[in-house]
């Protein structure tokens, strides 16, 4: 008991002497862009990324691997430009736009650590030019989580406006406002354990049924409900550019956006209205296939790795 407690003071200290160090290293480390026709956008962000990666195992690693998503190549307001990192690695996108780098690393010692920062110019643009290329029909099919043609996502859909899409979109927003006032007779923690021994997965029907409030869930609701109002819609993860410059693992949040009229529309979930300043947001991964389990959310969205651990903790994210 006693060297599992040092061993967990220790992993501790290894965390916040990354974090100390990484911040050291982006501040020094030189980011000479190539050069990118500035006059094609209203601004140029340069953004920093960090995170720590571990070989908690007793033996040396030849190689190992971590994947980490990246800005995504192009949303609403914002084009990823450039990605630019020392270690080796390569750069791939899925049919979403989401930007995933793959980090090859070498000559891993046993309990050590390694600090990949990356460098990354975005174009801040005053909407996209490429929605019309979407592929609408993804971001309207069900999903085993979101379950849209139930009797429970049928219920709201019935009482909604659908003389255009805004309006439907704001009575959804409606509907989820007063759905969190309503009294919950257990607190979510409790909720999530009780499912999670009943062996139930994440569903807009287990939701509903439970009364479950929490962000992610309220972003469940809508996309469920928006999809079977014949709605696109997606969730994002990302960061709010104003509201730090420097984010940690914590700082991570998540919206929803619905397509109507070639523009795709921001929602702040957590408090059930339009976002008023949508460039401020910047997506590091769209999902269309939703994770059915809540601890998924943890650690999918920002990587994953092979053979190492990546430390959620030191994750930095800081704005040049």
């Amino acid at each position: 008991m006693r060297r599992e407690y040092n061993y967990s003071k220790l992993i501790i200290v290894i965390a916040i002497f990354s974090v100390i160090a990484a911040w050291i290293l982006i501040n020094h480390w030189s980011k000479d862009f190539d050069l990118v026709n500035s006059g094609d956008y209203l601004a140029i962000e340069n953004i920093s990324y960090s995170v720590t990666i571990q070989n908690q195992t007793s033996r040396s690693l030849k190689s190992a691997n971590v994947s980490l998503y990246m800005p995504v190549s192009i949303s609403e307001y914002h084009e990823a430009l450039e990605i630019k990192t020392k270690n080796s690695h390569k750069i791939f996108k899925d049919k979403l736009g989401n930007q995933i780098l793959y980090l090859d690393l070498s000559d891993l010692q046993a309990k050590s650590s390694r600090i990949a920062i990356v460098s990354i110019l975005i174009g801040v643009m005053e909407n996209t030019k490429k929605n019309d290329e979407y592929n609408l029909q993804q971001y309207l099919i069900d999903d085993p989580v979101l379950r849209i043609n139930s009797k429970e996502v049928s219920g709201i859909v019935n009482n909604l406006r659908k003389s255009n899409k805004s309006k439907t979109a704001e009575d959804i927003l409606s509907w989820i406002k007063s759905y969190k006032n309503i009294e919950v007779q257990k607190n979510q923690e409790e909720i999530y354990a009780e499912l999670q021994d009943a062996n139930m997965e994440m569903s807009v029907p287990m939701i509903l049924k439970n009364n479950i409030t929490d962000p992610v869930s309220n972003a469940y609701i809508f996309l469920a409900v928006s999809r079977a109002s014949g709605i696109p819609a997606r969730m994002l993860v990302g960061i709010d550019k104003s509201a730090h410059k420097k984010y940690s693992y914590d700082d991570i949040i998540i919206w929803v956006e619905y397509f109507e009229q070639g523009v795709w529309h921001g929602v702040n979930i957590e408090k059930s209205k339009l976002f008023e300043h949508q460039s401020n947001y910047i997506a590091f991964r769209i999902f269309n296939e939703l994770p059915q389990q809540q601890a998924d959310y943890a650690y999918k969205y920002l990587y994953e790795s092979s053979g190492v651990d990546v430390i959620p903790g030191s994750l930095s994210i800081q704005l040049n």
